[in-house]
C-alpha cells in the first residue's frame, strides 16, 4: 500500500531532475570514451538487468540500470524520431519509478511528466494484429504515478504493468528468483569491468551503433 512522505519533495539530499540528467550524460561520455556501441540485444540485456535489480529490492542498483538504459537509447538514435519515441518514453518511465522508489519524488514526476508527453505522441502500430495494444493503459498508468509523486506519495514496489496493460504484483517467490543475478550485476559493478555500454566485439575500436528497433516486454514498473 502507497504511503505518505512526510516534508517537501525537495527535502535535504533530494536528487533533482538535472541531477539525474547530469548522470545519464556521465554514462554517455564514460561509454564513448571506451569507443563503445549499443545494439538491440544490449538494450534487451539492460532492461531485463534493471528489472531484475527492481524485483530483488535493490533500489540503488535499479537506479543505476534504469540510468544505463536511458542512455543505451539515447546513444542509439541521432535524434529524436519517431520511431524512438515508445523507447524513450518507456526508460523515462522505469527510471522515474526507480527514483520514485527512492524518495527522490520531484525527479521522478518530471520523469513522468516526460515520459507521458513522449509515449502519448509516438506512433501508434498501424496493423491489425496491434488494434489491442494498451497504449491508454500505459498512458494511464504514468499519469497515476506522476500524481502520486506530486501528492508525496510512495508506490507499491510490487506493483507494475504488464505488457498488456494490465496491473499485476511480483511475489516474495518473483524476489527470491531475481536475487542471485541482481548479487552478480552488483559485483559486476563493484569489480569495475567494462562499462555497460561497450559493445567491444561488435563495434570495433571506435563507436559504432546498431539499430534499437522494439520494446523488450512493454511493461511499466
Amino acid at each position: 500500500m502507497a504511503s505518505s512522505r512526510a516534508g517537501s519533495s525537495l527535502a535535504a539530499g533530494e536528487m533533482s531532475a538535472k541531477e539525474v540528467r547530469a548522470r545519464i550524460e556521465s554514462s554517455k561520455a564514460d561509454a564513448r570514451k571506451s569507443a563503445a556501441g549499443t545494439d538491440q540485444l544490449l538494450f534487451e540485456k539492460l532492461v531485463q538487468d534493471s528489472l531484475v535489480c527492481r524485483q530483488a529490492g535493490k533500489s540503488e542498483l535499479h537506479l543505476t540500470k534504469a540510468i544505463e538504459t536511458v542512455a543505451c537509447v539515447e546513444m542509439n538514435r541521432k535524434a529524436m524520431g519517431d520511431d524512438q519515441k515508445m523507447l524513450h518514453a518507456f526508460a523515462l518511465s522505469n527510471l522515474g519509478s526507480a527514483l520514485h522508489i527512492l524518495g527522490y519524488l520531484d525527479a521522478a514526476r518530471q520523469l513522468y511528466e516526460q515520459a507521458h508527453s513522449e509515449l502519448a505522441s509516438a506512433p501508434r502500430p498501424l496493423c491489425i494484429f496491434c488494434l489491442a495494444e494498451p497504449r491508454d493503459e500505459q498512458l494511464n498508468y504514468i499519469y497515476s504515478r506522476m500524481e502520486m509523486a506530486a501528492r508525496c506519495e510512495m508506490p507499491d514496489p510490487s506493483e507494475y504493468l504488464d505488457g498488456d496493460g494490465q496491473k499485476q504484483h511480483w511475489t516474495e517467490e518473483d524476489k527470491q528468483a531475481a536475487l542471485p543475478r541482481a548479487n552478480e550485476i552488483e559485483a559486476e559493478i563493484h569489480t569495475k569491468k567494462m562499462p555497460t555500454l561497450n559493445m567491444g566485439s561488435l563495434s570495433g575500436v571506435s563507436h559504432k551503433s546498431y539499430p534499437i528497433t522494439s520494446t523488450p516486454r512493454k511493461e511499466l514498473w
